[in-house]
């Protein structure tokens, strides 16, 4: 039951504040919410040119360079965090659940769970290395 609590108390405390806040209606900021959806300035598109942001075309190819060792850097981040986590004597019990975490952290963060070793917080959010 404590498990339970500590998982959502994050959920639960959002849930107890704001419903104190519309209880008392308290004066707090709210995010205000446009009615309609467009850009932020009247005349520009959704779509931005990069070569107009860049005239120089090759700060472009300049960009490659920490672009590959930024992937080389989350690659080997993976890989390490993997065998760490895969050791034979953590005694690791995959469930469908660790893949099933992955996954959504995976979405939700569009494609960055990866860059911050989601692996060990799916493991032993489910109890696995305990």
């Amino acid at each position: 039951m404590r498990g339970t609590v500590a998982d959502f108390a994050v959920f639960i405390s959002i849930l107890v504040w704001t419903g104190i806040d519309i209880a008392l209606k308290l004066d707090t900021p709210k995010l205000t919410v446009p009615t309609e959806f467009k850009t932020t300035l009247d005349g520009r598109g959704w779509l931005v040119n990069p070569l107009a942001l860049l005239p120089e075309w090759y700060l472009i190819l300049l960009a490659f360079i920490p672009a590959l060792l930024a992937t080389i850097l989350i690659f080997l981040d993976q890989q390490i965090t993997a065998v760490i986590v895969n050791r034979k004597e953590h005694k690791l019990k995959v469930w469908a659940s660790i893949d099933m975490w992955l996954i959504f952290t995976v979405v939700v963060t569009l494609g960055q769970g990866k860059t911050v070793c989601w692996t060990f917080h799916c493991i032993f959010h489910n109890g696995q290395c305990m």
